[in-house]
């Protein structure tokens, strides 16, 4: 009889202890933030450009009213315009999108372009993702057989050493972009685009090296002398006074007889075997 009355008095006891303890707990409020606060879904991206709009995305932590967010953009090559200087949300919305818009024809293709997106940093939600977004784009290549590249001039080589012809591929969204393949028969292919006003070509792959302190594109060639070994090709650039160029284009893309002419410093591991010109001709169009 002791046992269970010590056991009731034990029960007891924990029961008021149990309800004291109900009695002092407290709801502690918890953060809920405002629709003001904001933040980029991501720091960096990268993107392909196909002629639609970049689109960046921004997030924030309270959907209960519209709200307008400020939108900076800061671009060195002038490509992107913001199709709205504000991040607009709508009620109900916790995300919404920031688009920028280009024109094609005006971005080099191959080439990548940098920007950065900035919202003002007192509207940035508490461990934020990031109030910047760093994005590069691209304006990939597509190419497509164009014609035939024929060399029908040379001050150095002579018949055999490289092809004589070359497929001259262009760029489906320009008109003054162009591939060799395999050029002088080395393996690589050459990529160069034409200033349409001038007629001055720049290549840009392979990309440029230095010779003699002069800006060159280098090519290996298929020409190998049991004397010398591989002979290497290096276009001379328009920086060096003498750069390749396009003659007899009356309006491009290139027509069926234009010409594009280059200079070359033709070197071996040894040594070089001086300047010399190259000429190649359009024969044959697709």
């Amino acid at each position: 009889m002791k046992l269970i009355n010590i056991t009731k008095s034990l029960a007891a006891v924990l029961l008021s202890v149990g309800m004291i303890m109900t009695s002092c707990s407290t709801d502690w409020p918890s953060y809920s933030p405002t629709s003001g606060d904001v933040t980029f879904q991501a720091s960096a991206g990268s993107f392909t450009l196909s002629g639609t709009p970049v689109t960046v995305t921004l997030q924030r932590g309270s959907a209960s009213s519209a709200e307008a967010i400020p939108v900076t953009l800061t671009d060195k090559n002038k490509v992107f315009t913001m199709a709205s200087t504000t991040a607009n949300f709508t009620e109900g919305s916790y995300t919404t999108d920031v688009q920028l818009t280009y024109t094609s024809s005006a971005l080099t293709p191959g080439k990548a372009y940098a920007f950065t997106l900035a919202i003002d940093a007192t509207k940035v939600a508490p461990g934020a993702i990031s109030s910047t977004f760093t994005g590069t784009a691209l304006l990939p290549f597509v190419w497509s057989d164009y014609g035939t590249l024929s060399l029908v001039g040379s001050s150095f080589w002579d018949d055999g050493d490289v092809p004589d012809s070359y497929v001259l591929q262009t760029d489906k969204r320009t008109n003054n972009w162009y591939k060799i393949k395999n050029l002088y028969g080395g393996g690589t292919d050459a990529i160069f685009g034409v200033d349409t006003s001038t007629g001055d070509v720049t290549f840009t792959s392979p990309a440029s090296s230095t010779y003699n302190g002069e800006e060159v594109t280098r090519f290996l060639t298929s020409c190998i002398s049991s004397k010398y070994g591989a002979f290497s090709c290096l276009i001379r650039a328009a920086s060096t006074g003498k750069g390749p160029f396009i003659a007899r284009a009356a309006s491009y893309p290139l027509p069926l007889g234009a010409y594009l002419i280059t200079y070359n410093w033709m070197v071996v591991n040894a040594g070089y075997f001086g300047n010399f010109q190259d000429n190649f001709r359009v024969t044959a169009l697709k």
